[in-house]
C-alpha cells in the first residue's frame, strides 16, 4: 500500500495578489500625494503666467485677471482633493501589504471617493485647461496683429476639442484603479481571503 504523496511546498503559500495590488496602490497613492502638493504649490505661478502671457501681447489684463484667479483657486482645490485622496490610499495600500482585513474597506471607500471626486476634478481640470488655452490663443492673435478674424473661431474650436480630449483621458485615468479595486474586492474568493486576515 502506497502512502499519498507529501503536499507540495506551494500548496500552502499565501496568494501574491495583496503584494502586487498593494504596491500598485502605494505607487498611485504616492503620485496623488506628490501631484496634490505640486498643484497647491504652483497654483499661483500658473495664474501669474496667464497674466504675463497677456501682458507680453500688449493687451490689457482686465479680462484675464478673473480667469487667472479662477485657475489659481481651481488648481489649489484640485491639489487639496488629490492630496487628500492620496492620504487615504497610501495607508490602505500599506495595510493591504500587511494583509489586514480593514484594508479592503479603506480601498473600497477610496475607490468610491475617487470615482466621484476624480470625475469632478477631470471635468473641472478640462474646463480650466480650455480657459487657459483660450487666453493663450487670444493673446497670440492679438500679438500677431495679422491673424484674420476667422482664425479666432477656428482656434476656439481647437480649445473645445482639447477640452473634450482632456476630459476623456482624465476620466479614463481616474476610473482605472478604482473600478479594478471595486471589481476585485467584490469577488467571493477575494472576500473570503481578506476575511481570514487579522
Amino acid at each position: 500500500m502506497t502512502s499519498p504523496p507529501p503536499p507540495s511546498p506551494n500548496s500552502h503559500r499565501p496568494p501574491s495578489w495583496p503584494k502586487t495590488i498593494g504596491i500598485i496602490c502605494l505607487v498611485f497613492g504616492g503620485l496623488d500625494l506628490l501631484n496634490g502638493l505640486f498643484s497647491v504649490a504652483t497654483a499661483g505661478f500658473v495664474a501669474q503666467n496667464l497674466i504675463n502671457t497677456v501682458e507680453l501681447s500688449g493687451q490689457p489684463t482686465d479680462d484675464v485677471i478673473p480667469v487667472a484667479a479662477e485657475v489659481k483657486s481651481g488648481q489649489f482645490r484640485q491639489g487639496l482633493v488629490t492630496f487628500g485622496l492620496g492620504v487615504i490610499l497610501v495607508p490602505g495600500a500599506i495595510l493591504l501589504l500587511k494583509r489586514r482585513a480593514v484594508s479592503r474597506w479603506i480601498l473600497l471607500g477610496w475607490s468610491c471617493l475617487k470615482l466621484i471626486l476624480g470625475s469632478y476634478l477631470a471635468w473641472h481640470g478640462a474646463e480650466l485647461a480650455r480657459k487657459q488655452i483660450e487666453v493663450g490663443i487670444m493673446a497670440g492673435i492679438a500679438e500677431d496683429g495679422n491673424t484674420p478674424p476667422e482664425m479666432a473661431s477656428f482656434f476656439g474650436a481647437f480649445g473645445d476639442i482639447a477640452q473634450i480630449l482632456t476630459l476623456v483621458v482624465g476620466l479614463i485615468f481616474v476610473a482605472l484603479l478604482p473600478v479594478f479595486l471595486l471589481v476585485w474586492f467584490s469577488r467571493k474568493k477575494v472576500r473570503s481571503e481578506v476575511e481570514s486576515w487579522s
